[in-house]
Formats: structure tokens, C-alpha cells, sequence
């Protein structure tokens, strides 16, 4: 999890532009549909929804966020439950994607939670383990290693760049890490839409999840958890 810290608009300008140095990677990320919250001001030059999208999905998207950071910014490879349209303002964005059938190649295991937490006497974040865990793809794809991660080199990634005034359609579940790289930061917005949690790609994940991080990693507190679950529903 990152460290999350509340400053002027114009400070962290002058990060991104190099005005004031910093040894870590600033990065406006919040993900709770931050630009009607935090950055309101912009909101009117921003449509509300992408049109086509809530029509195809008869709903409204359920967060609008805000991003603005420069190349130090790299995802780590995740996936997220939401039907994803991203769109680029400044700079450009590239995005490494595998498409859920890919599940197979992605080595997910179950990891200690960790958060950044500033170190007072050298100005640099270092993590802090938590208690609870996460599901999780251990591979970075841009140096992966095969030896403790072999099914990945069976994967097959799509890249792509999105450039300003370009959107990406990102579905739902699929797998992907993104970079960024502006000469003056990068800024995006991006419409979350919840997935549909009815059709067989959900229950079709789970059973890969259940299969391959839980018998085949050989995870013992997935199945419990799973287990749980079920006996819950």
C-alpha cells in the first residue's frame, strides 16, 4: 500500500517538475472517484461518463479518477473487477496486458500485506508489514525471472501506448502493469464501470484462482479462505 500524504497542488508541481527534489515516486493516484472529491474544480471540463460504454453496460461508471505523476510511477502486474475506460490528457501511457485466459502463466500466490512509511532520518519510504495477506502476481514483466516463475514464459502480452487525447478500453480482469513517461508529468482520467459479476467470467476466474494458486502453488490459506466463503454464502 502507498504512503499517502496531503500537499498544496502547486508543491507537488514543482515535484513533478523538478523544481524540488524528492527520492521517491509522487504519484496523485486515489481511487475513490477522486475528481468529483479532491480535484472538483477541474470536473466541468470533463464528461461525467463515456457514453458509449454506460450504454453498452446500462450503467453509470462508479468512479472518475484523477492521475497525474511522471516515469518513476510503474504498477506493479495486477488486474482490477471494473470495466476500465482510460483516457490520457499529457504524455504518454504504456500498457503490458494479458487477457484473463493467461491466468495459468501469472505464478498468483498470496502475500504479507505491506505499506511505505516515511523513514525520518533518510527521507525515503521503506516498507512496514502488515498482518493481512493478498492474492498477487509476483512477476515483473519487463525482467521476468523464469526460473522461479516458468509457466510465464508461456505468456503472451499485448502492449500498447496510449497517447494524449487516445483511450484504452481495459476489460475487466485482465492483467496488466503501466508505465508512463511525460516531459512535463502525465495526467489521465479514467471511468471505472463495476463488472458483471453474473456472467461466466467471474466464477471462471475463481475456478483458475482455486486450482492454480490454491492446489497448484500449493496455498493452503486460499482454500481455507475459499471454504469459508462458501459455508458464509
Amino acid at each position: 500500500m502507498p504512503h499517502e500524504e496531503c500537499m498544496e497542488f502547486n508543491s507537488f508541481l514543482d515535484i513533478i517538475e523538478g523544481k524540488k527534489m524528492s527520492k521517491n515516486a509522487n504519484y496523485i493516484s486515489l481511487q475513490n472517484g477522486s475528481l468529483t472529491r479532491e480535484y472538483s474544480a477541474i470536473e466541468e471540463d470533463v464528461d461525467k461518463d463515456i457514453s458509449w460504454c454506460s450504454e453498452a453496460l446500462n450503467k453509470m461508471p462508479d468512479a472518475v479518477n484523477f492521475w497525474f505523476g511522471d516515469e518513476k510511477s510503474i504498477t506493479s502486474l495486477h488486474k482490477d473487477p471494473y470495466e476500465n475506460c482510460y483516457a490520457v490528457v499529457r504524455g504518454t501511457k504504456t500498457f503490458i496486458l494479458y487477457p484473463p485466459t493467461e491466468y495459468y502463466c501469472m505464478h498468483e500466490n498470496v502475500y504479507q500485506n505491506a505499506i511505505y512509511e516515511p523513514n525520518p532520518k533518510t527521507d525515503k519510504l521503506e516498507l512496514k508489514v502488515l498482518e493481512s495477506t493478498t492474492p498477487w502476481i509476483p512477476v515483473n514483466p519487463l525482467y521476468p525471472d523464469f526460473v522461479r516463475f516458468p509457466r510465464f514464459a508461456h505468456a503472451c502480452p499485448i502492449t500498447v501506448t496510449i497517447e494524449e487525447g487516445d483511450m484504452l478500453y481495459l476489460p475487466a480482469l485482465w492483467f496488466h502493469q503501466v508505465m508512463q513517461k511525460g516531459d512535463e508529468g502525465v495526467i489521465a482520467i479514467n471511468y471505472w464501470y463495476d463488472m458483471d459479476y453474473t456472467n461466466m467470467l467471474h466464477p471462471t476466474m475463481a475456478m483458475y484462482r482455486r486450482l492454480l494458486t490454491g492446489v497448484m502453488e500449493n496455498n493452503r490459506e486460499l482454500l481455507e479462505d475459499d471454504a469459508v466463503a462458501e459455508e458464509d454464502d
